[in-house]
């Protein structure tokens, strides 16, 4: 899985004109990894350290560098939640009544707002037309004018990789994908070792659940991670021990 995730930074890094060799590019991800566990979102935070040290290991402008980390991070995001629909809708058709029905609104809200945000980032890029931009557009009290400036420049690096590289945006698509996969099949071997024998229908609820849990805004997803996977084992009959 982790040489799979270097392997999609390593073709985006690539198809924007910047080599990054293995050793180097996986020093400076094991990096962000380690800090952004610490912030209070689990898959979000470490990201302006591993813009800075693409720029003072690797000699990449920090623009170019958010750039890249924007583009994986919104495809990363994208074949998640692409499994994370299919798992909710599961686990809803099924086992709705373990979860109040404020909870199924907010787990519905969230993935239908995430859902709308990345189809219209994709939409958006890929006509050349503004989305970060448009937003700061209408704060323009909040940001200032140079933030707004290197937001399009930041944009102007995606316009040109989605015009360019619609055949390596498909590859790291489809390893975004199969990186999710392999996460699930590592989940069924976990269970296996409890004795719990869970379906694909299963697997996939439990990893909507999971995706979730990683939104809550506590560090490393303490609390939240446990919470939902108690809930999933409970309600799939296992128990919450397991």
């Amino acid at each position: 899985i982790y040489l799979l995730l270097l392997a999609r930074w390593g073709i985006i890094l690539s198809a924007m004109s910047n080599y990054v060799p293995f050793a180097k590019l996986l020093s400076i991800r094991l990096s962000e990894w380690a800090f952004g566990y610490i912030t209070p979102f689990a898959r979000l935070g470490g990201e302006p350290i591993m813009a800075y040290l693409f720029n003072r290991e690797c000699g990449i402008r920090y623009r170019k560098g958010i750039a890249v980390i924007i583009l994986n991070k919104v495809i990363d995001w994208a074949a998640a939640l692409i499994i994370t629909i299919i798992g909710i809708l599961l686990f809803m058709l099924n086992y709705s009544s373990y979860l109040s029905r404020r909870m199924s609104f907010v787990i519905v809200s969230v993935v239908i707002v995430l859902s709308i945000i990345i189809y219209l980032f994709f939409i958006r890029i890929g006509k050349s037309e503004g989305f970060f931009s448009k937003i700061t557009q209408y704060f323009k009290k909040i940001f200032r004018s140079n933030i707004h400036n290197s937001i399009l420049i930041v944009e102007k690096e995606l316009h040109e990789f989605f015009k360019k590289n619609k055949k390596k945006l498909t590859v790291v698509l489809c390893l975004s994908l199969i990186i999710n996969l392999l996460t699930i099949v590592n989940y069924k071997i976990l269970a296996l070792f409890l004795g719990a024998n869970l379906s694909f229908a299963q697997l996939l609820m439990i990893f909507a659940l999971i995706t979730i849990a990683y939104l809550v805004p506590t560090p490393g997803s303490l609390g939240s991670l446990e919470g939902a996977l108690a809930l999933a084992f409970y309600a799939l009959g296992y128990g919450a021990g397991v």
